[in-house]
């Protein structure tokens, strides 16, 4: 049996996104039994240990094939016109920033981002975390400036 430690920040802005982590790993293993506990400081959070077993890569497999039949590749043709306005300033958005970091656009965001973003029209942070290919990083990152992209529309 192996264990893991997860934290789960209680702060607004890293809640869901904690919660995810482990809901992503829990979805990999199987898991034996937990343990709990609340820690305060200058951030409360509670420290989790899930004692897991690996999964099989049959059991693998099998959950991977489901997820991708659960979640359809998003497409251009899959949006509205207003959302393909959303995606062309958004891809000339990543285009700015690709040049001013100097790195390719997909490292920015990749079209199936962009499409996400277009489709769900997040207004806050929670809500871009949820968008499909966005954690903490790429939020902290780039949030403020494709929520004040899509503010500005």
């Amino acid at each position: 049996m192996k264990i893991k430690i997860f934290n789960i920040r209680l702060t607004e802005e890293h809640l869901k996104s904690d919660q995810k982590a482990i809901n992503d790993f829990l979805e990999t293993v199987k898991m034996k039994k937990s343990s709990t506990s609340l820690v305060e400081g200058k951030t409360n959070f509670w420290s989790i240990i899930i004692h897991y077993e690996e999964k099989h890569d049959d059991d693998l497999s099998v959950k991977r094939n489901s997820i991708e039949k659960k979640q359809p590749k998003l497409t251009e043709a899959d949006l509205t016109k207003n959302e393909l306005i959303i995606v062309e300033c958004l891809k000339q958005w990543r285009t700015d920033k690709a040049q001013e970091e100097m790195v390719p656009p997909y490292m920015i965001l990749s079209n199936l981002n962009i499409y996400s973003v277009a489709k769900d029209k997040p207004t806050t942070f929670s809500e871009l975390l949820n968008v499909n290919g966005f954690g903490e990083k790429k939020v902290d990152k780039y949030g403020d400036d494709i929520i004040s992209l899509l503010n500005a529309l």
